[in-house]
């Protein structure tokens, strides 16, 4: 990847769409911990969640990759993340 950026631009296109919201929301809170607007403030607790939830989906992409197993992806294969 070239920059931050294109990687969100990037994953905002490739990933299920169910992701974006937070994608986006991943990447102001970036910029505001870039300018010092986020420093020490608690992360929202929802927030928290879902990115864990991203985080098992995107682990379960890789080992779909790989050849492993895609049950973690849901019976359909399709990420078991709601919008909430």
């Amino acid at each position: 990847m070239q920059s931050k950026l294109s990687g969100v631009k990037w994953a905002e296109q490739s990933l299920d769409p169910a992701w974006r919201e937070l994608i986006r929301k991943a990447w102001t809170e970036r910029m505001g911990v870039r300018f010092g607007d986020k420093v020490r403030q608690p992360a929202q607790t929802r927030l928290l969640h879902e990115t864990a939830k991203f985080i098992a989906y995107a682990q379960s992409l890789g080992e779909t990759s790989r050849g492993g197993s895609a049950e973690t992806m849901g019976e359909s294969g399709q990420s078991s993340h709601s919008a909430e």
